[in-house]
């Protein structure tokens, strides 16, 4: 591995791409393709064993850790200090931000953290993808039937309330361009980490044209391998 900053090496501090969920199957192979093109990526994920890559993450890390130029640092972003940590530790270019949240096994507080830092954090450009069909089908305006299964889960209706707020949040507080990639089939309906920030910049750039740039375009349905080159283009442009 270039430099692995769970030893404590510290990577000079200088623009980097910065993945996050960087040992996903979606992270994983974006930060392949940027290594193979010559690039520095720096990468953070979870490396819990009850984390949503878990099964992956050593032999993904080996193998990303052999491309020259990767940098990874162990980061759950769900910690307070999580955004404090990643500022620290470099300049994001552009963040790819292809971490999620499993939000039946996490708790509703855990919501905001996972977004709200991260997308105040830098003047990078902010691409966001998310694995699941669940932000299309359930947009904020419309409420949870009692009768679907997700609804009877309080995390749920707390999803949507955080997601709120990151709203306003964003509406006030982030000062940079916003780009997102929309990838409703790449893991198949309610089998992947939701990753909540996507619906609320879509609601954003709905309610808020006027403060948030608008959408650079929403990929739907494809596959891994195209849902990581489309995540490699953002980067580069």
């Amino acid at each position: 591995m270039d430099r692995d900053l769970t030893e404590g090496n510290a990577v000079e501090k200088r623009p980097l791409p910065l993945i996050t969920g960087v040992l996903g199957g979606l992270g994983s192979r974006t930060a392949e393709l940027l290594l193979e093109q010559g690039f520095e990526v720096f990468g953070v994920d979870n490396l819990d064993p009850g984390s949503a890559p878990a099964a992956h993450a050593k032999e993904r890390l080996a193998s990303l850790g052999a491309l020259a130029g990767f940098h990874f640092l162990p980061l759950d972003l769900r910690a307070p200090d999580a955004g404090a940590r990643i500022r620290d530790a470099l300049l994001p270019a552009v963040v790819l931000h292809a971490a999620g949240l499993e939000p039946w096994r996490r708790a509703p507080a855990d919501l905001d953290s996972l977004g709200g830092d991260l997308l105040r954090m830098a003047e990078a450009p902010v691409s966001l993808a998310s694995g699941d069909t669940l932000p299309l089908v359930l947009p904020l305006h419309e409420p949870l039937e009692e009768e679907d299964p997700r609804g009877g889960h309080p995390a749920w209706r707390e999803l949507l309330a955080a997601e709120s707020r990151l709203v306003e949040r964003l509406a006030s507080s982030y000062p940079g361009e916003i780009r997102t990639a929309a990838l409703p089939a790449l893991w198949g309906r309610g089998q992947s980490p939701f990753s909540f920030p996507l619906h609320a910049l879509w609601q954003a750039a709905s309610r808020l044209p006027s403060t948030l740039p608008p959408d650079r375009g929403a990929v739907r349905t494809l596959p891994l391998e195209a849902a990581a080159r489309h995540l490699v283009e953002l980067a580069l442009t």
